[in-house]
């Protein structure tokens, strides 16, 4: 049964451990700092090599997810996480298919809810998702120049930026590794555990 929109939130909400969502805006207010005290400069080639990296082994690594637990859940990381790949290699006009694709995927999981509740009932699954969701806006919004009336924002704009992003694909990337009861290899291996009468 899906939830309505509104309760949808609500649950989610709940469900985040808040403490987690201060995790981004500190990293970037620690390496802003850091950059602006020229005691780190983030390397701008190795920020965007991960950036095409670590999404790509998302999406492997989901997409073998999806078909060794046969849980829809990790076919809709799968595509979430190409979503963002695709954002990444810069493709021409990938700008605004993947906001298209992002909306795509976020009403594919409120239909599916029911199929994917018990991935998204998982505290940490919701927690990882909510922080990668964040972290994203947080380098967008500062690509986009939103944060210019901070002191000093020229000078750590693109290295804050690009090592958010990578941020935002290291928490996209241990969803993948979340374990719950529902993958059919974790039942397999429970019964097989079981004794026998």
């Amino acid at each position: 049964m899906t939830p309505s929109l509104p309760r949808l939130v609500a649950v989610t909400v709940r469900r985040v451990w808040l403490p987690a969502l201060f995790v981004p805006p500190l990293v970037a207010g620690v390496l802003a700092w850091l950059v602006v005290r020229e005691l780190v400069m983030p390397d701008y080639a190795t920020n965007e090599w991960l950036g095409v990296a670590i999404p790509a082994v998302t999406v492997l690594v989901a997409f073998l997810r999806a078909w060794t637990s046969g849980a829809p859940f990790f076919l809709w990381l799968t595509g979430l996480a190409a979503n963002f790949l695709t954002r990444e290699i810069h493709f021409e006009g990938t700008s605004t298919t993947v906001y298209i694709g992002l909306g795509v995927l976020l009403l594919v999981a409120w239909r599916w809810y029911g199929r994917l509740e018990p991935y998204l009932a998982s505290r940490l699954v919701t927690t990882l998702l909510t922080c990668t969701f964040l972290t994203y806006t947080m380098a967008i919004t500062l690509d986009q120049g939103w944060w210019k009336f901070i002191p000093y924002e020229p000078i750590f704009d693109t290295p804050v930026e690009e090592s958010l992003e990578v941020l935002g694909h290291l928490f996209l990337l241990a969803v993948c590794f979340v374990p719950t009861r529902t993958d059919r290899f974790t039942e397999e291996r429970n019964a097989a555990a079981q004794p026998r009468a």
